[in-house]
C-alpha cells in the first residue's frame, strides 16, 4: 500500500512538471503580436527617427515580437550606429528578428544583425559592408563593430568583418582584395543566416509565434518626403533644377514663377541635405549670402567684387552641403556647367530668334514709350553712340540717333544711363556695347 501510495505521488508530480514544462514551452512562443517595421532605401536621419518612433508605437500596443524588414544598399554609418543603440534599448522588452527581402549590403549587415535571427528570401543576398569613401583607419574601426556585434548574436564574427574587410582571407570563401557577398543558402552555409523565408507570414511561424496579429508600420508623408529628398542623386537633380530656373528668370519675364520654382528647388536640395544628415542650415544661409551678393552685382555694370564673392560662397555651400567633400566638388562642377550652357543656350539662340524679344517688346509697347524702329534702316545705326535708357540685361531700351529702340548687348549688363554703341547688327536685331569716349 505504501509502495502504491510513493508510485501514485511520483506519478503525480511527473503530469504537474510535465504540464508546466508544456506551459513554459507555449509561454515561450508568442502571440500577443508582430510588430514589422521596414527598413527601405538608404539609411539616414529619417529613417532613424522613423524607426526610433514605431518601436515606441510597438511598446504602447504591447506587442513582444518586432520584424525588420531590410531592403537596403546601405547609408550613413552614423545613422547606422544610431539605429544600433536605439534596438539595444528595447533588447529587454522585444524580440528582433531580421527578415532580408531583397539586399542588405553595406550598413544594411549591421542592420540585419541587429535581430537575434536572420531570415532571407530565396534570392536576398548580404554582404559587401566596406565603408564609402573608403578610408582604412575608419573601416577597420567599422569592421571591429561589425564582429562584435555579429558575436553578440551568436554568428561568427569572422564572417561578418570578412563583409567589410578586404585583407582577410577565408579559405574556400573568400579571398583578399575582395569583400564577402553572400547568397541566402551561402548565409545558411556559414551560419550567419537561420532560415529562407518568403514573407512575413512565414517569418512568423518560423519564430514560433502562434497569432494572427501582424502590424507593418506604415511610413507617413513625412517620412516618405524626406527619404526622397535626402536622396543624392534626387538632390542633385533639383539644385540644377533650381539653378537653370533662377537664370532663365533673369531673363525671360515669368511673373516670378521661374524665380519661385528655382528658389523652391534650391531649398529643398539643401533641406534634404540637412535632413540627411549631410549638411547643416550654416550652407543654406551662405547659399543665401552669395545669391543677395549676385543680385547686387546685377545692378552694378561690369563685375565687380560682389559678384565674385557671391559666386565663393554659392560654391562653399554647394560643398559644405554634400555628404563628401568628393561629392561636393563634383556637384559644384556640375552646377557651374549647367549654369554656364544655361545662360550661353539663352542668349545664342533665345534672343537670336527672337523667342523672348516679343515678350519685351509688348511690354515696353503698353508702357507707350517705345517707338518701333524699322530694321531695314538698322544698317545706318552702326556705329551710332547713345543712351541706354533701361537696363540692359543683356536686352533693353536705348535712345540713338533719337530714337527709342529695342537693343541687346553681347550678354553684359549694362546700366541705365550708360552711354552705349552699336556694334553690330544680327538678322533684326541691333546689338550694342558700352561706350566710353
Amino acid at each position: 500500500m505504501k509502495k502504491r501510495s510513493i508510485l501514485f505521488s511520483l506519478i503525480l508530480i511527473t503530469i504537474i512538471f510535465t504540464m508546466f514544462g508544456i506551459k513554459e514551452s507555449f509561454a515561450a512562443a508568442s502571440d500577443k503580436g508582430v510588430y514589422v517595421i521596414p527598413i527601405k532605401g538608404d539609411i539616414g536621419p529619417s529613417v532613424e527617427t522613423f524607426v526610433s518612433n514605431q518601436l515606441k508605437k510597438a511598446e504602447d500596443l504591447n506587442i513582444d515580437i518586432i520584424v525588420l524588414d531590410i531592403n537596403t544598399l546601405g547609408g550613413k554609418i552614423n545613422s547606422t550606429l544610431n539605429l544600433q543603440e536605439t534596438v539595444k534599448k528595447y533588447n529587454s522588452k522585444f524580440k528582433f528578428y531580421s527578415f532580408i527581402n531583397n539586399k542588405a549590403e553595406s550598413a544594411g549587415v549591421m542592420i540585419a544583425l541587429l535581430g537575434d535571427k536572420i531570415f532571407m528570401t530565396k534570392d536576398a543576398t548580404i554582404g559587401s559592408a566596406s565603408v564609402v569613401p573608403f578610408d582604412e583607419k575608419s573601416n577597420s574601426a567599422w569592421s571591429a563593430m561589425l564582429k562584435a556585434q555579429a558575436e553578440s548574436k551568436g554568428k561568427p564574427g569572422s564572417i561578418a568583418k570578412a563583409t567589410a574587410d578586404y585583407n582577410i582571407e577565408i579559405p574556400g570563401i573568400k579571398g583578399k582584395g575582395t569583400l564577402l557577398n553572400m547568397t541566402s543558402n551561402d548565409a545558411i552555409k556559414l551560419k550567419f543566416a537561420d532560415g529562407i523565408a518568403s514573407n512575413i507570414t512565414e517569418v512568423a511561424k518560423k519564430v514560433e509565434y502562434r497569432g494572427d496579429k501582424i502590424i507593418v508600420a506604415e511610413k507617413d508623408f513625412k517620412v516618405t518626403l524626406s527619404e526622397i529628398i535626402s536622396n543624392q542623386y534626387v538632390s542633385i537633380l533639383l539644385l540644377l533644377l533650381g539653378i537653370i530656373a533662377l537664370i532663365a528668370e533673369m531673363f525671360i519675364p515669368s511673373f516670378g514663377i521661374l524665380g519661385t520654382l528655382g528658389a523652391t528647388s534650391i531649398g529643398v536640395y539643401f533641406l534634404g541635405n540637412i535632413f540627411a544628415g549631410n549638411s547643416t542650415w550654416w550652407s543654406l544661409g551662405i547659399f543665401v549670402l552669395g545669391i543677395i551678393l549676385i543680385l547686387i552685382e546685377l545692378g552694378i555694370p561690369g563685375f565687380g567684387a560682389a559678384g565674385i564673392g557671391g559666386l565663393m560662397l554659392i560654391s562653399i555651400s554647394i560643398v559644405m552641403s554634400a555628404e563628401t567633400m568628393k561629392i561636393g566638388l563634383f556637384v559644384m562642377i556640375c552646377s557651374w556647367l549647367v549654369a554656364g550652357i544655361g545662360i550661353y543656350v539663352i542668349i545664342k539662340y533665345g534672343f537670336k530668334r527672337g523667342l523672348f524679344s516679343k515678350v519685351i517688346l509688348k511690354s515696353n509697347q503698353e508702357a507707350k514709350d517705345f517707338i518701333s524702329y524699322d530694321i531695314k534702316k538698322a544698317e545706318k545705326l552702326l556705329g551710332k553712340e547713345g543712351v541706354a535708357s533701361s537696363m540692359l540685361r543683356p536686352s533693353g531700351i536705348a535712345i540713338i540717333d533719337g530714337n527709342t529702340i529695342d537693343v541687346q548687348t553681347n550678354g553684359d549688363f549694362i546700366k541705365e544711363g550708360t552711354q552705349i554703341k552699336v556694334d553690330k547688327i544680327e538678322g533684326n536685331k541691333i546689338i550694342v556695347k558700352k561706350f566710353n569716349k
